[in-house]
């Protein structure tokens, strides 16, 4: 006969073995909630789990999760992974995989973006610390790596989007418990200085001699009306090398923003959609802005020559063999017309590129009273926080006169 003591001795040994998936248990191995840990599973000294597994080359591999049931969540795809025949190489994958997969999946960027963000990951290609296993790094050596980078000559603005590519990486591998801590958890700015400098408007005087000189500068002249739309609306520079004559609606004095122009990682110029939804936008027209835009019209009707791109026939600037203009020959031509201008001048003229006319829309418009969520749709962001934080700048001189009218002069 066997009593109740024994009975539950038995019964102990029996559920303690198998789990109701019938998984073989340790029933020595228990977590520090004294639940059955698996073969394979284990609990580390910080509280975390662990699974140790053999992949389909017969290597030792292991994930890693903070909870019991996130561990085992993880052992069914790998287990589902193992019996499709998929390898997994988990923490001994190499850092410019992991990147190179992280990349994959980012298909919302613009073909450009995606240009630049794999040309910047060259500086990881070309480096050992690309083919180091993702398991094996640290934090501090990841820091010492961005420092010799910046040593290198790599300005902190190329560091941080590496940075940024890398720390993302970094974190899927963590979730899909390849590596217990992301490498590249840390602020960049503690390790790199930061020399970005704060865009600043350019001066309402220097956008008006600037203005006036390529106006009267005849190889100049198409610029001057590039560079009026720009400091008229602050418009992004692909947002104008974007318009088309069909985009001005003089009966409602509108001008409507719906496209963009950009060049390709092939160097080929295309339309491109804008850069958000908050792009989009109908903006009004003033007389000063409206005469502009009918000068800019005229002058693209004398050419006879009326190119078809893309659809579309009435493309208000046009390079000289009748291709899409880009942000990128305003900001070549720029300090081209400057030096052109400080050649002829005493009052020499700073550096002012396309943002900066952008920057400085913005700073009057608020400086002129107009309330930010007005000024955030003219600038077509998705929030005034963008408008304020970013882009509207205080002048000494509207800090003085507030200050007066609350002290005194």
């Amino acid at each position: 006969m066997t009593n109740d003591a024994d009975y539950d001795i038995l019964k102990y040994c029996y559920i303690g073995a198998f789990d109701r998936k019938g998984d073989v248990m340790s029933e020595k191995r228990k977590d520090s909630k004294g639940r059955l840990l698996r073969t394979g599973e284990s609990q580390r000294k910080d509280l975390t789990y662990m699974y140790r597994y053999k992949d389909n080359d017969g290597e030792r591999r292991c994930v890693y999760a903070p909870t019991l049931q996130e561990l085992r969540e993880k052992e069914e795809d790998i287990t589902d992974k193992l019996r499709n025949g998929i390898v997994l190489k988990g923490s001994q994958t190499s850092v410019i995989n992991i990147v190179e997969s992280h990349l994959a999946t980012m298909n919302h960027l613009k073909p450009r973006t995606m240009y630049s963000y794999q040309n910047t990951c060259n500086k990881l290609r070309e480096s050992p610390m690309g083919q180091r296993p993702i398991g094996e790094v640290t934090r501090q050596e990841m820091k010492l790596w961005f420092v010799e980078l910046n040593k290198a000559g790599n300005g902190y603005g190329t560091l941080a989007i590496l940075f940024g590519i890398m720390r993302n990486a970094f974190e899927e591998a963590v979730e899909d418990g390849f590596i217990i801590k992301n490498p590249c958890a840390f602020r960049l700015s503690q390790v790199v200085h930061c020399d970005l400098k704060p865009r600043d408007p350019a001066d309402e005087e220097d956008i008006r001699k600037l203005l006036q000189f390529t106006r009267e500068t005849k190889k100049y002249y198409q610029w001057y009306l590039i560079l009026s739309v720009l400091a008229l609306t602050g418009m992004r520079a692909g947002e104008v090398c974007g318009l088309a004559i069909r985009d001005i609606d003089f009966a409602r004095n509108v001008i409507t923003i719906r496209r963009q122009t950009t060049r390709m990682s092939n160097g080929d110029r295309k339309i491109d959609t804008l850069k958000t939804s908050s792009s989009e936008r109908d903006f009004p027209m003033n007389e000063e802005l409206r005469a502009i835009m009918r000068e800019c019209i005229e002058v693209r009707r004398r050419d006879p020559i009326v190119p078809i791109i893309e659809g579309y026939s009435d493309f208000l600037f046009l390079t000289k063999d009748h291709k899409l203009r880009i942000t990128w020959d305003i900001d070549h031509v720029m300090p081209n017309i400057i030096a052109y201008y400080n050649k002829k001048h005493t009052d020499t003229l700073p550096n002012i590129t396309p943002h900066q006319l952008r920057h400085s829309f913005c700073t009057d418009a608020i400086s002129r009273g107009m309330d930010p969520k007005s000024v955030q749709y003219l600038m077509g962001h998705a929030t005034p926080t963008v408008t304020m934080r970013v882009y509207a700048h205080s002048r000494f001189e509207d800090v003085q006169n507030a200050y007066a009218k609350v002290y005194g002069a």
